[in-house]
C-alpha cells in the first residue's frame, strides 16, 4: 500500500510542484477541450483505453493528434478508463502480495509514466505517441513477468531456454514497433 501511495504522491509533486516551477504554470497555458473541464475530462478519459492498448500492442501508429470529443459520462471508453484507473492500484497490490514483484512494478511504472501526459492536465496535444515512450517500459516489465511465468511452466528443463529466448525475441520485436 505504501508503494502505491508513494507513487501517487510522486506524481502529484511532479504535476503540482515541479512542473509549475519549470514551465511557469500547471499546464503551460494549454486550453481545455470545449472551454469546460468536464468536457475535457470526458474526452481525455475516452482516449485512455486505446492509448494504453497501444503501449502493449502498437499495431498502428499515426502522427495525428485529433481526438473524438466526448460529452457522455457513460461512454464505454470513459467507463473503461475509470475502471482501469481504479483497478490498477488494486491489481498492483495483489500482484505484490502474490510475490509477482516484476509485474507489480510494471503496472505501477506504466501508470506513473502515463498519468503526467494523460491529458488530465491540459496539454497542447491530447494524443501523441511520443508521450507513450516511458509507459512502454512498464509494459516490458509486465511482459518479462509473463515470459518468466510461461517459461517456469515448461515441463522439460531442456526446452526452457529455447522457449525463453523465443518469447523474449517476440516481446522485444513487438515492443520495438
Amino acid at each position: 500500500q505504501w508503494l502505491v501511495g508513494s507513487q501517487i504522491a510522486l506524481v502529484a509533486i511532479h504535476l503540482f510542484v515541479l512542473r509549475p516551477l519549470v514551465l511557469g504554470g500547471l499546464a503551460a497555458a494549454a486550453p481545455v477541450v470545449g472551454d469546460r473541464y468536464a468536457l475535457h475530462l470526458l474526452t481525455v478519459l475516452a482516449t485512455w483505453p486505446a492509448r494504453l492498448a497501444w503501449v502493449f500492442a502498437p499495431l498502428s501508429s499515426t502522427t495525428s493528434d485529433v481526438v473524438r470529443v466526448v460529452n457522455v459520462v457513460l461512454e464505454p471508453d470513459v467507463v473503461l478508463a475509470v475502471l482501469l484507473a481504479l483497478l490498477a492500484p488494486v491489481a498492483a497490490w495483489r500482484l505484490w502480495r502474490a510475490e509477482q514483484a516484476m509485474a507489480a512494478l510494471g503496472l505501477v511504472w506504466l501508470w506513473i509514466a502515463f498519468i503526467p501526459t494523460s491529458g488530465l492536465v491540459p496539454l497542447t496535444h491530447l494524443r501523441a505517441e511520443r508521450f507513450l515512450a516511458l509507459p512502454v517500459f512498464g509494459a516490458a516489465f509486465i511482459g518479462a513477468a509473463v515470459v518468466s511465468g510461461v517459461v517456469s511452466r515448461v515441463p522439460q528443463r531442456r526446452l526452457r531456454g529455447a522457449v525463453a529466448v523465443a518469447l523474449a525475441f517476440l516481446m522485444v520485436g513487438g515492443l520495438a514497433a
